[in-house]
C-alpha cells in the first residue's frame, strides 16, 4: 500500500511538469538566463526589423554571444532559439487555457514580460465551436432568411456555432458582427464579452501573398510576377544596360555586384525594399522567356509569337537566341546493299534482287551523341601519340647512360691492365 502511495504522489507531482532531460533548453537556462535571453530578444528584434541584422540566425548569435560574455560560459545560438520557443509556446498554450474556459487555470513563470512583446500577437483567436456543447437551445427553428439583428438575438440563446450562422444568400456587407456568446457553467447561463466576428466581403488574396497592412494596398508582398509590374520591369532592364557592360570591362568585379547596385537603385526609386536575389531571379525570368520566344518563332512549322519586353531584350541579347533550335535525335538507317521484293508483272514465284544506293558522306549528318563519342576519341589518340612519345625520348635517354656505362666499363679495364 505504501508503495501504491508512493506512485500515485510522484505522478501527481509530475502532473503537467515535463521532466526534462540534461541537455534540454529547460535544464540549460535558469530564471536568470532566461530574463536576460527575454530582454535581448526586446532589444535586437527592432534592430533586425530595421535591417542592421539580416537574419534570424544573425540576431539568435548576437544575443549567444552577449549571452556568453555576461555569464562567461559559451552559449550558442540554436540554443537561446530552442528555449525562446519553448517559452513562447508556454505563453501561448497558457492564453488558449485561459481564454477557453478551463477549470484549472495555468500560470505561465514568464507572463509579465512576454506581454511586452507584440501584445497583439499572442491574442487568442475564438473557434466556431463552442466547448460546452449542452447549451439549451430554445429556438428550435432555424430562420434561414434572418437578418443581422436577428442573428444577435439567437446568439445570447442557441448554441456558439448556430449564432454564427448566416446564409449564402444573406450575405452582410458589414465589417463586423458583434454576437453575445453564453457559457453554461453550473446549470446557470453566463453571459460573457461579445466576440467579434470579421465577415469578408473581398475575395481572398493569393497564398503567396502576405498582407502588411491592409489599409494600404501598395504594401503587399507579391510573388516575382506581380511584384515587379511593367515600370519596374523596364526599370530593370534599363539598369542592367547601363551596368552589365561595366562587368565585362572591369570596373565591376562580380555580377553580384552589380545586382546590388541595381536593387539599390530601384530601392531608392520606388521607395521600397527591393533586393539583389529579387533583381536577379525577374531578369532570369525574362531571359528565359525571351530565349524559348526565339526559339520558337525560329522553327518554320510554329506560328510565330511576341513577348512584351522583346524589343528592350533584342537590344541586349540580339540573335544570340536564335540558332540554338532543339536538335532532333534522329536514328540513321543503316544502308542495306540488297533486298528481296517480288516482281508481279513476271512469272510467279519470281524474285529479282533490287541494290539500294548509299547515303553520300557529305548527306550524313552525325547525331549529339555521335559527336561526343568522336570527340573523345580524337582527344584519346591524341593523348596516346603524346605518351608514345614520351616513352620514346625516355628510351633513347636510357640507351645513351648504356652507352656512357659501356665507356666507364671499358675506361676501368684498361686502367687495371696498364697497373698490372
Amino acid at each position: 500500500m505504501a508503495d501504491d502511495m508512493q506512485i500515485y504522489t510522484e505522478a501527481t507531482k509530475s502532473e503537467g511538469v515535463p521532466n526534462p532531460g540534461i541537455n534540454s533548453p529547460d535544464s540549460y537556462f535558469d530564471r536568470e538566463k532566461t530574463l536576460v535571453l527575454i530582454e535581448l530578444f526586446k532589444k535586437y528584434k527592432p534592430v533586425m526589423t530595421k535591417g542592421d541584422i539580416k537574419t534570424m540566425k544573425e540576431m539568435w548569435d548576437v544575443i549567444a554571444n552577449d549571452m556568453s560574455n555576461q555569464f562567461e560560459k559559451p552559449i550558442t545560438g540554436s540554443k537561446c532559439k530552442n528555449k525562446f520557443k519553448v517559452l513562447e509556446r508556454g505563453y501561448k498554450k497558457m492564453i488558449n487555457d485561459n481564454e477557453i474556459g478551463k477549470r484549472r487555470k495555468k500560470n505561465f513563470p514568464y507572463a509579465k514580460e512576454f506581454k511586452d512583446i507584440q501584445p497583439r500577437k499572442y491574442e487568442f483567436v475564438p473557434g466556431l465551436v463552442h466547448p460546452y456543447t449542452n447549451i439549451p437551445n430554445t429556438n428550435t427553428e432555424k430562420n434561414d432568411t434572418s437578418s443581422t439583428e436577428s442573428a444577435t438575438e439567437v446568439g445570447a440563446e442557441v448554441t456558439y456555432t448556430e449564432s454564427l450562422y448566416i446564409s449564402e444568400e444573406n450575405y452582410v456587407p458589414q465589417n463586423h458582427i458583434e454576437v453575445c456568446q453564453t457559457d453554461y457553467v453550473n446549470g446557470t447561463t453566463q453571459e460573457v464579452e461579445p466576440a467579434e466576428i470579421t465577415i469578408q466581403t473581398t475575395p481572398p488574396l493569393p497564398v503567396e501573398c502576405t498582407v502588411v497592412n491592409q489599409n494600404r494596398q501598395s504594401e503587399l508582398h507579391w510573388p516575382e510576377d506581380n511584384y515587379f509590374s511593367k515600370d519596374r520591369t523596364l526599370t530593370l532592364i534599363s539598369l542592367y544596360k547601363i551596368f552589365s557592360p561595366k562587368v565585362a570591362m572591369g570596373a565591376m568585379k562580380t555580377k553580384r555586384e552589380m545586382w546590388d547596385t541595381i536593387a539599390k537603385q530601384m530601392s531608392e526609386h520606388y521607395n521600397i525594399t527591393i533586393t539583389s536575389a529579387k533583381c536577379e531571379n525577374r531578369f532570369k525570368v525574362l531571359e528565359r522567356n525571351f530565349r524559348q520566344l526565339e526559339i520558337h518563332n525560329t522553327q518554320p512549322d510554329n506560328l510565330p509569337k511576341t513577348y512584351e519586353y522583346e524589343a528592350e531584350l533584342r537590344e541586349i541579347f540580339g540573335d544570340r537566341f536564335k540558332n540554338q533550335v532543339k536538335e532532333k535525335i534522329v536514328e540513321k538507317q543503316e544502308p542495306s546493299t540488297s533486298a528481296e521484293t517480288i516482281d508481279i508483272n513476271q512469272q510467279p514465284y519470281t524474285i529479282r534482287l533490287v541494290e539500294t544506293q548509299p547515303i553520300p558522306i557529305e548527306l550524313q549528318h552525325p547525331d549529339r551523341l555521335e559527336r561526343i563519342l568522336l570527340g573523345i576519341r580524337s582527344d584519346l589518340q591524341y593523348y596516346q601519340n603524346e605518351r608514345l612519345k614520351v616513352e620514346w625520348r625516355k628510351l633513347a635517354v636510357e640507351e645513351e647512360k648504356l652507352k656512357l656505362n659501356k665507356r666507364k666499363l671499358k675506361l676501368l679495364e684498361d686502367q687495371k691492365r696498364a697497373d698490372s
